[in-house]
């Protein structure tokens, strides 16, 4: 509290509004160096704003008529509530128009200088929402019974003669979209466990440029070759994922079901990228003070601020 103070005793020698606006943005960028999250700024510039509106007024019907102005913009119902507001309080609090119209327009300058702007303003609510879905989903979340049962089905099923069986196999090794399997992913050898992966798609089947590596649950060359020999044999769906699903949806559900034995409750096929998340986020994530959702958005291929889809992914957990 002791800056505090001493800023705004410093700040009442400056009267001209630009060198006031100039000296509350050297005082943000302290506040923004020194705190390094949004919310811990935020926590403390209410301590600068809570001594603005209490104390650095000195005229205590100045501080009084700043709040009657906010409660009475909120009832006034005019093209401009801001100036008949600040015409009311001047006249009940007994103050003369421009005198209380120069110190308003002072305190919102300085109001205004500090604070978070708009995006980190948004970005506190959007992790505090995320954290509180968090906290819900994680009660919510099914139970994968037997994560070597799941991944062993998958390395049994890359051995099918048939396609669809490969499609999902695969699709459950790598955490990608079945369709992306079946029409236009790409994997490229980074170690035993990893592959460089592009053909993301984004919403409406269309194609995504992003470019990332992905952890693998089972040897990356084989998964590799098999993705090879997929496109091979069967590359009428190649960058046609609009036929792909016509053709080959109504059959996904029947042979999903290979792999209902090793978790809790019902299966579908969008269900084993859900599925993959945690298994990959237990054996790839090295340190485990990262939450599981960032490390899902990093391997899924979605942005750190894409809450909804993030939290459609926080289906189950490990038993």
């Amino acid at each position: 509290m002791k800056r505090v103070t001493v800023f705004f005793n410093r700040l009442k020698l400056i009267t001209d509004h630009k060198k006031i606006k100039n000296y509350c943005a050297l005082e943000c960028k302290f506040i923004k160096e020194n705190y390094s999250t949004f919310a811990s700024q935020r926590k403390t510039f209410t301590k600068y704003r809570n001594y603005l509106k209490n104390f650095y007024f000195q005229d205590l019907k100045i501080n009084n008529a700043i709040a009657d102005i906010k409660l009475l913009k909120k009832q006034i119902n005019s093209d401009n509530p801001t100036n008949v507001a600040i015409i009311e309080s001047a006249k009940k609090n007994g103050l003369p128009l421009d005198y209380l119209k120069e110190n308003y327009s002072l305190f919102l300058l300085i109001l205004n200088a500090l604070r978070l702007n708009e995006f980190e303003n948004n970005q506190i609510n959007e992790d505090y929402t995320l954290k509180v879905n968090q906290r819900r989903s994680a009660e919510d979340r099914k139970y994968i019974l037997d994560v070597d049962g799941f991944i062993n089905k998958a390395v049994e099923e890359l051995q099918s003669p048939h396609y669809m069986p490969r499609v999902l196999a695969l699709s459950a090794l790598t955490g990608r979209r079945v369709a992306e399997i079946g029409c236009t992913a790409k994997f490229e050898f980074i170690d035993n466990h990893h592959v460089l992966f592009t053909g993301q798609l984004k919403t409406k089947n269309k194609l995504s440029d992003l470019t990332y590596t992905i952890p693998v649950l089972y040897d990356a060359e084989v998964i590799i070759k098999t993705l090879d020999n997929l496109r091979l044999e069967f590359p009428k769906y190649i960058e046609d994922p609009y036929g792909f699903s016509a053709n080959y949806a109504p059959n996904m559900g029947n042979v999903v079901k290979k792999y209902k034995p090793f978790i809790e409750g019902n299966i579908t096929p969008k269900d084993l990228r859900a599925i993959y998340a945690p298994i990959a986020y237990d054996r790839f994530c090295l340190d485990k003070r990262e939450h599981d959702t960032l490390f899902y958005t990093k391997i899924l291929g979605h942005s750190q601020n894409d809450i909804h889809t993030c939290l459609s992914y926080l289906k189950y957990k490990i038993m």
